[in-house]
C-alpha cells in the first residue's frame, strides 16, 4: 500500500525541483547548505538547502556580471527578467525572507536599497 503523505510530497518535490531546474537554469552549479542566522551558532537554522549557484566562469555563467560596484549591480538587476518575473522582486523577496529568518545580510539589503533607489528614479 502507497503511503497518500509520502506520495504527496514525492510529486511536490519533484514538480519543485523541476520548477526550479527551469527557474534557475543560469546557475551552473548546485550544492546544499546548511543555512545559519548566526555566525556563532552551531546548530543549523535550516539543514540541507539546496542552492543554485552562480560561478564567476563567463563560458558557464554567461549573466556573470564580473566584479562590479554596488551601482551596476543594482542596474543590471533592475532590468533583469527571467522566467520566474523581474529579477528585483527576486531580490525584494530573499531580503524579506532573510530579515524574517533573522539575518540582515548588508550586501543584501544594500543591493535592495540601491535596485529601490533607481525605481524611484525612473517613476519620476
Amino acid at each position: 500500500m502507497i503511503d497518500a503523505t509520502i506520495l504527496t510530497e514525492s510529486l511536490l518535490w519533484c514538480n519543485g525541483t523541476q520548477y526550479l531546474e527551469v527557474r534557475e537554469k543560469q546557475y551552473d552549479q548546485k550544492v546544499y547548505l546548511d543555512f545559519y542566522t548566526e555566525s556563532t551558532s552551531s546548530t543549523p537554522a535550516v539543514s540541507n538547502v539546496l542552492v543554485y549557484v552562480a560561478s564567476s566562469d563567463k563560458k558557464t555563467n554567461q549573466n556573470y556580471l564580473g566584479p562590479a560596484p554596488l551601482e551596476e549591480l543594482a542596474k543590471q538587476i533592475v532590468h533583469a527578467e527571467g522566467p520566474s518575473g523581474p529579477n528585483r522582486d527576486y531580490l525584494f523577496q530573499l531580503e524579506k525572507a532573510l530579515i524574517e529568518l533573522g539575518c540582515k545580510d548588508a550586501h543584501v539589503m544594500d543591493l535592495a536599497r540601491e535596485v529601490r533607489c533607481i525605481l524611484s528614479k525612473e517613476v519620476r
